[in-house]
C-alpha cells in the first residue's frame, strides 16, 4: 500500500496504486461532476450551433446551391451510364469487319 492523494479532496490516504479517490464517496462526487461538465459542454455546443443556423436569404441560397450541384451530378452519371451502355453494346453492323471472301456471296 502506498501513500496517495485522493483527485476530489485532496486528502492523503493509504491504498493501491490504482485507487484515485479515498472513499466511494468522493468517486461519486467526481463522477457526478464529470457528467455535470459534459452535459455543459453538449448544451453549449448545441446553442452555439442554433445560433448559426441559416437566416432566410442565406438559407434559400443555400438550397439553391445544393439542388444546381444535384442536378449537374445527375448529369454527370447519365452521361457515364450513356457512355457505358455504349461501350456494352458491342459493335453494330456498320462496325463489323469484311468478310474472309471479300464480300462475295453465293456459288
Amino acid at each position: 500500500m502506498a501513500e496517495m492523494t485522493c483527485h476530489r479532496c485532496q486528502k492523503k490516504f493509504y491504498g493501491r496504486t490504482t485507487c484515485r479517490y479515498c472513499s466511494d464517496i468522493c468517486r461519486q462526487r467526481a463522477y457526478r461532476t464529470r457528467i455535470k461538465r459534459r452535459a455543459t459542454i453538449a448544451r453549449n455546443k448545441a446553442v452555439a450551433q442554433a445560433e448559426t443556423r441559416f437566416d432566410g436569404p442565406q438559407l434559400l441560397a443555400e438550397s439553391r446551391r445544393l439542388r444546381e450541384k444535384a442536378a449537374a451530378e445527375r448529369e454527370r452519371c447519365a452521361r457515364s451510364r450513356r457512355r457505358i451502355a455504349g461501350e456494352r453494346r458491342g459493335p453494330t453492323a456498320f462496325d463489323a469487319p469484311p468478310s474472309v471472301d471479300g464480300g462475295a456471296t453465293g456459288s
